[in-house]
């Protein structure tokens, strides 16, 4: 029986956002990423409707903060919950208390699909043994009922993804045919 090399995890999110960014057919689908920088996430924030910091290394949420620009300055939401503070004060907080001793990235805010009416997300699972990238999973998680990971241990649910586009694909048609029936819209 042949033997599969030695696989290497890479755990930085970074360097995989960066082996990412090399491919020019995707580049346009990688959500905007950067290393944590006060002034830089500012500024995301300006361009985008939300942002996400994350540790650079780690996993299951933790650590995980949503910002969303609010009238009184930024919402932070973490798995704990959800507070809105002024922006000098979101940024000290974020400093002191998540990020004082980790590596963080910021990362533009996609909206994601849903799936009654719980974020789904895919995850593309790669492996590269012989010089040659190889899908060697893909799969839906779903995060339970208003949360903002879909992690396993923090209450997502495995769905296989082909289920999951087709509840997506139900969900959007549902939608479609509503709005032509109210002549909102046509598609």
């Amino acid at each position: 029986m042949r033997r599969m090399p030695r696989m290497q995890s890479v755990p930085s999110k970074m360097k995989k956002t960066a082996v990412l960014w090399e491919n020019i057919r995707i580049r346009p689908y990688i959500p905007e990423s950067r290393r944590y920088n006060r002034k830089e996430v500012f500024n995301m924030l300006r361009r985008h409707r939300f942002v996400f910091l994350k540790p650079d290394i780690g996993g299951g949420g933790r650590g995980a903060v949503k910002l969303t620009p609010a009238r009184r300055g930024v919402m932070c939401q973490t798995l704990n919950g959800r507070r809105v503070l002024p922006v000098q004060r979101a940024f000290r907080w974020i400093e002191q208390e998540m990020i004082s001793r980790r590596n963080y990235m910021a990362q533009q805010g996609i909206r994601m699909a849903q799936v009654d009416g719980r974020n789904v997300d895919f995850r593309v699972h790669l492996q590269k043994p012989r010089n040659r990238w190889l899908i060697t999973g893909f799969c839906a998680k779903l995060a339970p009922p208003g949360s903002l990971v879909t992690n396993r241990c923090r209450g997502g649910t495995p769905l296989e993804a082909s289920k999951a586009v087709k509840r997506i694909s139900h969900t959007v048609g549902k939608k479609e045919k509503t709005l032509k029936k109210r002549n909102i819209c046509s598609f």
